[in-house]
């Protein structure tokens, strides 16, 4: 419990100061500092109340297998990237050059939506032929182009970005596809048969984190540049929009590119899975 409870903090402490430094108080003030003493004190506290007990929250002694700390930093990283699905939706219904309706922008992603649903069985078969390797560095590659597609926002309005940006959403889509079945199998496979539900705990956390983590900071990169109050609505304000956009995507693609280092990195060549997942 007492895991638990300083891991929380320390995450909504951290959380907060990612999110709200800046714009609901000073960046360097004394809001900004007590939260941050909040958070390392958290910090410390989980560590030495989590480091070398048999029954704590988080199994680490898990985290000695390079493959399945491999796996679950991959997925955390790969997890930000969903933060495109809030910075470019917030850009294209918020930019003059733009306007559009929420029904719109949800139109757009319909792409993502489908090629996730329809290339999770891909990616099994992909797993059960090649190995877990190969359709994780795929499948993160892919997302990597999708969001260096969403960052093009140079692209004239209208028309062609919100094409660029519809082929963009899909590969993030097929990339998902890809990667989330042989990263599951990475992790689990390398983890202790008695440690299993532990070990599925922490990888689907890690999706968690990741997520919350990416649009938080994606969102306060790209929000941090684009013009606010009535400049926001000038025809002028066009290029703030473009530069906030491309910023905050900018470190979702960073993020990618270092999960496919760390699948590159930790996962091993192996041979490929004989049954299904």
């Amino acid at each position: 419990m007492v895991g638990l409870l300083t891991f929380l903090v320390a995450i909504v402490s951290l959380n907060a100061i990612i999110s709200f430094s800046g714009k609901l108080f000073p960046f360097l003030g004394a809001t900004t500092l007590i939260l941050a003493v909040v958070c390392a004190i958290a910090t410390v506290w989980f560590f030495r109340t989590q480091l070398g007990t048999d029954n704590g929250f988080m199994a680490f002694e898990l985290f000695r297998s390079r493959a399945f700390s491999g796996a679950v930093l991959a997925n955390f990283l790969a997890n930000t990237g969903v933060a495109a699905l809030a910075i470019v939706p917030t850009y294209l219904q918020r930019s003059p050059q733009f306007g559009l309706s929420p029904l719109e922008t949800g139109l757009l992603t319909l792409g993502y939506a489908i090629c996730i649903i329809a290339l999770i069985r891909v990616g099994e078969k992909a797993l059960q032929r090649v190995g877990a390797r190969k359709p994780m560095m795929f499948g993160l590659t892919l997302l990597a182009i999708g969001v260096l597609l969403l960052a093009q926002t140079w692209v004239s309005p209208k028309v062609p970005y919100l094409t660029v940006a519809f082929i963009g959403f899909s590969l993030f889509g097929i990339g998902l596809g890809f990667f989330a079945t042989p990263a599951v199998d990475t992790a689990m496979t390398n983890a202790p048969l008695d440690k299993a539900g532990i070990a599925g705990g922490i990888f689907k956390m890690a999706s968690s984190l990741g997520a919350s983590m990416g649009v938080a900071i994606g969102l306060a990169i790209s929000s941090g540049l684009w013009p606010t109050g009535a400049a926001a609505r000038a025809p002028e304000s066009d290029y703030a929009w473009r530069v906030g956009t491309a910023a905050g995507l900018a470190f979702v693609f960073t993020m990618m590119v270092i999960s496919l280092i760390a699948v590159m990195v930790a996962v091993p060549r192996q041979a490929p899975a004989t049954a299904a997942v």
